[in-house]
């Protein structure tokens, strides 16, 4: 189940929020993660694994996890001057993008994508990667992540949740 913030908050003061500390944490174990499974060509751990919570952090509340780790502006503020965690956060995307098979800085498909490298239906995973971009304002990223949703909207994939219609935030 997905939650819509309240577009009035501006720091995540929720019992259930983990705290930046254990956020970044999270996030910079998932990166080492990342890195590991590219490394080795694991592009199916990519789509079996649960993370987007801590891996995308973005302004709304999600699932089980309600707002554990969602962060507001507040806390994108002092993320985005983290230098070693935007790195790390873009260099996640990049990741995540490979294992559909897509090319960030180049914004196309990869010629000789390997085994499981390829696009899973996971449009609640593009989309808080989307999300998480637009609200740490990585642009370029953004677009080439909306061109890849482009695609396979196009070619008729799925793009609900929970019966909520996540096309918008792409075309």
């Amino acid at each position: 189940r997905i939650f819509y913030m309240n577009p009035n908050l501006r720091k995540n003061e929720t019992p259930e929020f983990v705290g930046l500390e254990m956020l970044k944490k999270k996030h910079h174990a998932q990166y080492l993660e990342f890195e590991a499974w590219a490394a080795k060509s694991q592009w199916i751990k990519f789509h079996q694994s649960h993370y987007d919570w801590w891996a995308f952090p973005y302004a709304d509340a999600s699932g089980a996890y309600a707002f554990a780790y969602s962060i507001f502006e507040y806390e994108t503020e002092i993320l985005k001057n983290d230098k070693a965690f935007m790195s790390e956060f873009a260099r996640g995307v990049e990741l995540l993008m490979l294992s559909w098979g897509w090319d960030l800085q180049n914004e196309c498909f990869i010629a000789n994508a390997e085994h499981n490298q390829v696009w899973q239906n996971w449009a609640i995973r593009l989309y808080k990667c989307g999300r998480a971009l637009k609200q740490f304002g990585l642009a370029k990223e953004f677009e080439s992540v909306r061109k890849f949703a482009l695609v396979w909207i196009a070619k008729g994939s799925d793009f609900s949740f929970y019966g909520k219609d996540l096309t918008y935030l792409f075309v």
